[in-house]
């Protein structure tokens, strides 16, 4: 027989991010819950789930960049990313380039000018 229950924690670090998870169970063996975290930024992700006879399901919500809204592997995600400003940034950002070039063989970006000493480094 399974007994009903239900525990939880809502905790704020010194840096002001904010993590929590509760769940309850029934007697059936279901579970319900949510877990999640905010920073001090307001970037947050809150993971609301079911766990029963039909499986787990989950949804999520977040607004971290980069995630976008829709379902993946029976979990829904509602994204509202939110930009560099609002997330407590101070300039602008741009999305990662492309893998830099590298010189091969014939990359000369350090010298030394002496085998033996540690002397003479020429930064090219």
């Amino acid at each position: 027989m399974t007994v009903p229950y239900s525990f939880g924690y809502d905790n704020t670090d010194e840096y002001g991010t904010q993590q929590f998870h509760k769940e309850q169970g029934d007697a059936n063996n279901a579970k319900t819950g949510s877990y999640g975290y905010r920073d001090a930024n307001g970037l947050y992700r809150i993971v609301k789930y079911v766990a029963d006879e039909n499986g787990f399901r989950a949804t999520i919500d977040t607004n971290e960049p980069g995630t976008l809204p829709g379902a993946s592997a029976d979990a829904v995600f509602n994204a509202n990313p939110v930009t560099a400003q609002s997330a407590g940034q101070s300039g602008n950002y741009a999305a990662a380039g492309g893998q830099a070039a590298y010189g091969g063989y014939a990359f000369r970006g350090l010298r030394f000018e002496r085998a033996l000493g540690w002397v003479n480094i020429v930064y090219l």
